[in-house]
């Protein structure tokens, strides 16, 4: 990989509304909630981490995006963040709005706005980007678009990196890992994996790719053709989880700056 990096995110970007209750919910009673605005989708959340990293040097983000309000919100987000943005908006498409609710000691649960969007390609990005592209990273918001993008990367000789995430279990993804050089999954994502790939040794030797599970707080294991590798996390390093709405997606952005810097892994 050269001194200067470049990397080309594809997936969703969303307006999330992350709402924190202070109890639990019951009929006919009122419990007191904290509420934020933020930009997320999965993709979006690496890229955005990616444009502050000290290894990569140019971050394209390949996402719908409308000309609404929220859209208006999410693409001054991306410009504060350097990252440029390389569909074309949208006239007639609205911003997905997702709201993350949060209880306490309890996984997130979900709800969306506005999520459909058109289908776009590889076509779709300027040459010049590709150009300057040394590595693409995809999550599995779709499956005929991340196998377009995987395809076409590959053929370009562009290395892949891919974060199956929400929906993964109910749609299969076997082009994209088939092309992927890094593939990073948490724990109930790996086993939907083994299932349908086989063990994680059979794939790293066969495919030559690169497999990272985390495991919360307690950290992550990396399987490759040089050994495993574990890091037992930072139970210690906070005194209160507020939440972990996007963690996995900041923690994919430093593995592949990292992964892209050739860093001791």
């Amino acid at each position: 990989m050269s001194d200067s990096t470049s990397v080309l995110c594809v997936g969703n970007a969303t307006e999330d509304e992350v709402v924190h209750f202070n109890g639990e919910l019951h009929e006919e009673q009122s419990v007191r909630s904290q509420s934020k605005l933020s930009v997320g989708g999965g993709a979006t959340n690496t890229a955005l981490v990616l444009g502050s990293t000290q290894y990569v040097d140019s971050v394209y983000l390949a996402a719908p995006i409308g000309m609404d309000d929220r859209g208006h919100r999410v693409l001054t987000k991306l410009k504060n963040n350097n990252v440029d943005l390389v569909l074309e908006r949208g006239d007639d498409e609205s911003t997905p709005l997702i709201r993350a609710f949060i209880f306490e000691d309890e996984k997130p649960q979900y709800a969306h706005e506005n999520v459909g969007f058109e289908p776009f390609s590889p076509e779709d990005i300027p040459e010049d980007v590709w150009d300057d592209v040394d590595h693409v990273h995809m999550t599995s918001f779709d499956k005929e678009i991340t196998t377009e993008f995987a395809t076409y990367a590959a053929e370009h000789d562009i290395t892949i990196s891919f974060n199956p995430t929400q929906g993964y279990a109910d749609t299969e993804f076997g082009d994209v890992v088939q092309n992927a050089s890094l593939v990073q999954m948490n724990r109930s994502e790996s086993e939907t994996f083994r299932e349908r790939n086989g063990p994680l040794g059979t794939v790293v030797d066969e495919l030559d790719t690169d497999v990272v599970i985390t495991h919360g707080p307690a950290g992550c294991t990396m399987y490759s053709r040089d050994g495993v590798a574990s890091h037992s996390g930072y139970p210690n390093a906070v005194d209160e989880v507020v939440d972990t709405v996007g963690a996995g997606d900041s923690f994919m952005a430093g593995l592949v700056s990292s992964w892209l810097a050739g860093k001791n892994m």
